[in-house]
């Protein structure tokens, strides 16, 4: 077993930017597979092992969470929501500015919802 004698430089991995031909718009991080280094030290104090009562959620209001109403059902739920042209227009211009938006004849299925509601003329259903 080689020891670590020296810290690993534990640089962040830059985004690629949207002009570049490999620009992916659900790549957000490291990818599987990517190695990782361990901290500099580990062989000097070991491990971090759990300590007896020094749990995060120890003081976590679990009554309070459970006791909480959540019987409240917001205005048309479980219906489709119509949108107009106009409104449709600005979701997609905004889509497509942040990069998220794959037109019609590039995909073969979205599911577009918008507060929680389905938006049937924004999706694409096979």
């Amino acid at each position: 077993l080689r020891r670590i004698t020296t810290p690993v430089e534990l640089t962040k991995v830059l985004p690629i930017p949207q002009n570049s031909k490999d620009w992916d718009p659900y790549q957000m991080g490291k990818l599987p597979g990517s190695i990782v280094y361990p901290a500099y030290g580990l062989e000097t104090y070991g491990l971090p092992t759990p300590r007896r009562k020094a749990e995060a959620w120890k003081t976590f209001d679990v009554k309070g969470l459970v006791g909480a109403d959540y019987s409240e059902t917001l205005k048309g739920i479980g219906t489709d929501v119509i949108l107009d042209e106009d409104i449709q227009m600005r979701y997609m211009e905004h889509f497509k500015k942040k990069g998220i938006w794959i037109d019609d004849d590039e995909c073969s299925g979205r599911l577009v919802y918008v507060d929680g509601r389905f938006a049937p003329s924004m999706s694409i259903t096979t």
